[in-house]
């Protein structure tokens, strides 16, 4: 019997309340030596000072502003926290969980295959669909060079307009979009959903691991129910 729930912390989400601190520290320096001694160095280069503290500034918004956990597992399910939105994945829907790889190089990711789409599309959030769609794009494109080495891929590797067809319904919009692409991501990577594999405390086999106790004692469980 597997622990009854686990948080897994994203290790994007550190150091931002320092990574501030600091920037905020020296844009205050820098601006003032600016007014006291101009003379030091070109405008430019003050500028480009200041400029440097502004973008360590937003770096470190940005951390604080990402979910300190990215995966919450729980006797119910999984669930995967973006800092546009979450999605909730039942044990019975998974088919399995490993780390995607080609060739036996690792992607960085944490792949989970469904048993079927239906269910999961109903329940994504559309806004973290797009951005989803936008930032693992670049996992598509990886998988579509190592399976079209010449460059001469199927046109239809693509596309992900037009409707999707589930198992008991149709899909438009965004939803068919993000079908499309889970369809085409399995074809490459022999999985439909992407984790970044950006964690603190654990290493992404363990984290795989437990995820597939779960799944699979959660099976059990489920078959025992029906006898």
């Amino acid at each position: 019997m597997v622990d009854s729930s686990l948080q897994v912390k994203a290790a994007s989400a550190k150091g931002g309340a320092a990574l501030m601190t600091s920037a905020a520290i020296a844009l205050v320096i820098f601006v003032t030596l600016y007014q006291l001694m101009p003379e030091v160095a070109p405008t430019q280069v003050w500028l480009l000072l200041m400029l440097l503290q502004l973008v360590a500034l937003y770096v470190g918004g940005r951390k604080l502003a990402a979910p300190v956990v990215c995966i919450d597992a729980r006797d119910d399910g999984m669930r995967y926290i973006h800092n546009v939105g979450s999605y909730l994945l039942p044990w019975q829907l998974i088919s399995r969980i490993g780390i995607a790889s080609l060739d036996g190089r690792d992607s960085g990711y944490i792949g989970i295959r469904l048993h079927s789409y239906d269910e999961f599309l109903q329940q994504v959030p559309l806004r973290l669909a797009v951005r989803l769609l936008i930032e693992q794009r670049d996992l598509l494109l990886i998988g579509m060079r190592h399976a079209c080495p010449t460059g001469q891929c199927p046109s239809d590797l693509l596309v992900e307009t037009g409707d999707f067809q589930g198992q008991q319904q149709t899909f438009r919009g965004v939803q068919a979009m993000f079908a499309h692409r889970m369809s085409h991501l399995r074809a490459a990577w022999n999985y439909d959903l992407f984790i970044p594999a950006d964690f603190l405390e654990l290493q992404p086999t363990q984290i795989c691991l437990y995820l597939n106790q779960k799944r699979l004692q959660n099976s059990s469980q489920c078959c025992s129910g029906h006898d």
